[in-house]
């Protein structure tokens, strides 16, 4: 197959650039010039990769036909409206090159944070009721790769991608957080109960459904991406202290978290597994 993937120097990016090198794949990366983060893919080797702007309509190399475009990109903060607009043209952009390289599938990874806030178990046609601008404009993107792609001959896969972990994770979240405290020898404290039910899938295996989905057997459509697996974030927290630091102490608060991710992601492993 060849593949090419924007977000490669992300979190999850770099572990699907990882998994479809492995697999003997051909890959072509699109990194944004100057790139602070372009450096993570030196332990990485056998891909292409292309310093391009997404910002503005680009192209592919001419003569190159491509099977499959992974759009992982995407940029802002999670309630910065003007940030998060932008990811609107950079979608487009990517749509159109997808489109010229003769792509057969455009692969987009979208959020939980479609959902927004919810008790119930969240399946693909769970209502979107989102509550933040990185969750609104996730569910724009969306509408803008359907319309695109139900004229373009391109399949489309909207990945909706709940909560990640593992070496390479963002150094502000829970995981990375717990880890740094547990690997000093030091105790650890949530503000929240611990009691909401959660969703951890591990970096590699995201990146191995993501794969697993440019099949051209598997249907196009939503597809929730998630462990088949949901318990209470206490559950998975009290896991990762007893491989790291058993003796560590985790403190709970007393706020009640409005956000569960209480999903087995069963449309995804029935394809996949």
């Amino acid at each position: 197959m060849k593949a090419v993937v924007t977000g490669a120097t992300g979190f999850i990016g770099l572990a699907l650039t990882h998994e479809l090198l492995e697999r003997g794949d051909e890959v072509t990366v699109l990194v944004r010039p100057g790139s602070k983060r372009a450096n993570r893919l030196r332990e990485l080797t056998g891909y292409y990769r292309i310093d391009i702007s997404i910002d503005e309509d680009f192209s592919l190399p001419i003569g190159v036909k491509y099977d499959v475009f992974f759009h992982l990109a995407w940029s802002g903060g999670r309630n910065n409206f003007d940030e998060q607009y932008r990811n609107l043209t950079h979608t487009v952009n990517a749509l159109r090159a997808a489109e010229k390289a003769g792509c057969r599938r455009f692969i987009c990874t979208g959020s939980q944070a479609e959902y927004g806030e919810t008790s119930e178990n969240i399946v693909e046609e769970t209502p979107l009721r989102p509550v933040t601008a990185y969750g609104a404009v996730k569910c724009a993107a969306r509408h803008l790769c359907e319309g695109y792609t139900q004229f373009s001959g391109m399949d489309l896969v909207w990945s909706r991608i709940f909560s990640v972990y593992g070496e390479h994770d963002d150094e502000h979240t829970l995981y990375s957080q717990l880890m740094k405290s547990l690997k000093n020898g030091k105790n650890f404290s949530l503000s929240s109960d611990g009691n909401h039910i959660w969703n951890y899938l591990h970096e590699n295996e995201c990146a191995k459904a993501l794969v697993a989905l440019a099949a051209e057997t598997v249907p196009a459509g939503i597809y929730n991406v998630a462990s088949p697996e949901s318990k209470p974030l206490r559950e998975y927290v009290e896991i990762f202290r007893d491989r790291i630091n058993p003796a560590a102490k985790i403190e709970y608060g007393k706020e009640k978290c409005r956000i569960n991710l209480n999903t087995r992601a069963e449309k995804l492993w029935s394809h996949i597994s």
